[in-house]
C-alpha cells in the first residue's frame, strides 16, 4: 500500500487518534498525492484502489481537507469522489490556481 505523508496546515505531522464527537473537529489535512506513487514515480491507474485505501484511512471523518501536489486529474477526481461522506470539507490547492473549494458539508 502507497504511504502518504500527511502535513496540517503548518506542515508539521498531525497526529489522529480520536474520534470525532459532538463540538469536535480535527485539525486541517493537507494531502500531497504525489507521496501516494513516490516509489515508482508515476502514478498508475492499475493502483487507484491502494491510492482510495491511503487516503481513506489517513483522513479522519469530519475533516477539512485540501489535496495538493503533481497528479494526474483523475487521481484528484477519483480521491475526491472517495473523501466525499468522510471529508467536512476539501479543497484543492495549487500555485497556479491557488484554494479552490470542491464542497463544503459544514452547517456554520
Amino acid at each position: 500500500m502507497p504511504h502518504l505523508t500527511q502535513f496540517n496546515s503548518r506542515t508539521s505531522p498531525q497526529h489522529l487518534d480520536a474520534e470525532p464527537r459532538l463540538g469536535w473537529s480535527p485539525r486541517p489535512v493537507t494531502l500531497d498525492l504525489s507521496a501516494l506513487y513516490t516509489a515508482t514515480g508515476t502514478a498508475k491507474l492499475a493502483d487507484l484502489p491502494a491510492y482510495e485505501a491511503a487516503v481513506k484511512s489517513t483522513v479522519p471523518r469530519g475533516a477539512d481537507v485540501t489535496l495538493t501536489g503533481p497528479g494526474p486529474v483523475w487521481l484528484y477526481l477519483r480521491l475526491a469522489h472517495a473523501l466525499h461522506g468522510i471529508a467536512r470539507s476539501l479543497r484543492y490547492d495549487s500555485p497556479v490556481t491557488g484554494t479552490v473549494l470542491i464542497f463544503d458539508h459544514n452547517p456554520h
